[in-house]
């Protein structure tokens, strides 16, 4: 091991919640309420530091060998958070987030203290959900079809017959969203990635783990409706609350001191 590491900064926890069993070998750096959870990079020199951290994983290098000491990295990153997540709550920070030395950590931590502090009562106890529903048939702007089959009065039934089921489409959707909003802290409403043709609804959900039964309930409850206007609904999760951890125009500030 370097004899001046550089360190992947995990997370920030309350300092009341015990480490988890099972989780990969970390440091926590503790000040007040607050404790930031780092481990020692096996790639990085001290001098790569890389912020902000809420900023999106990096793609990988094209070098074999670093791509996939990146991807254990990143895969030990999650699973950490994963496990403190599940144990109480984490602030988690994407993976990518290096800082050049050990008294950074001490740093970035009292530098952010007030800023982590806020962030992790947001999301303190939440856990982090999808929501995406796409349509069986295709894109939901696809071109009519077939309509000079059978003459002008059938090309008009059909298309009344569309029109119709999109707004059965648009009507179910909107309830799902209002039926799924007051069980969750949080919603934010999609498209969250550059949409696909067939995508009709994406959403991430930050939700308490006491309703977190109740909202998959009630939302694999809609998906028997949606199955019949021709949508799928996907529900993936729960993960740590990444989307709600870290909004936009919140910069946390960098340290580069080293030891």
């Amino acid at each position: 091991m370097m004899r001046n590491p550089a360190w992947v900064v995990h997370g920030i926890v309350w300092r009341s919640l015990d480490q988890p069993v099972g989780v990969p070998v970390h440091r926590r750096v503790c000040r007040g309420d607050l404790v930031l959870l780092a481990s020692v990079s096996r790639m990085h020199t001290p001098e790569a530091v890389r912020f902000p951290p809420e900023t999106e994983p990096r793609r990988l290098d094209d070098n074999r060998t670093w791509q996939r000491q990146e991807a254990e990295a990143a895969l030990r990153h999650s699973t950490l958070l994963n496990g403190y997540s599940a144990a109480g709550g984490v602030l988690p920070f994407y993976y990518g987030c290096i800082v050049g030395s050990c008294a950074g950590l001490t740093d970035l931590l009292a530098q952010n203290a007030g800023r982590y502090r806020a962030l992790l009562r947001r999301v303190d106890g939440c856990t982090e959900i999808h929501i995406v529903v796409r349509s069986k048939t295709g894109s939901v702007r696809a071109p009519e079809q077939r309509e000079h089959a059978g003459g002008e009065a059938e090309t008009a039934r059909l298309r009344t017959a569309r029109k119709l089921r999109e707004v059965a489409k648009s009507t179910m959707l909107q309830s799902l969203i209002g039926a799924v909003a007051p069980l969750a802290r949080e919603v934010i409403e999609g498209p969250l990635r550059p949409a696909r043709p067939d995508l009709m609804l994406e959403a991430e959900l930050l939700v308490s783990r006491r309703m977190l039964r109740r909202l998959t309930e009630l939302v694999k409850s809609y998906a028997l409706h949606l199955e019949g206007l021709d949508c799928v609904v996907e529900i993936t999760g729960p993960w740590p609350p990444y989307a709600f951890g870290h909004p936009a125009g919140l910069q946390t500030k960098s340290v580069t001191n080293e030891e």
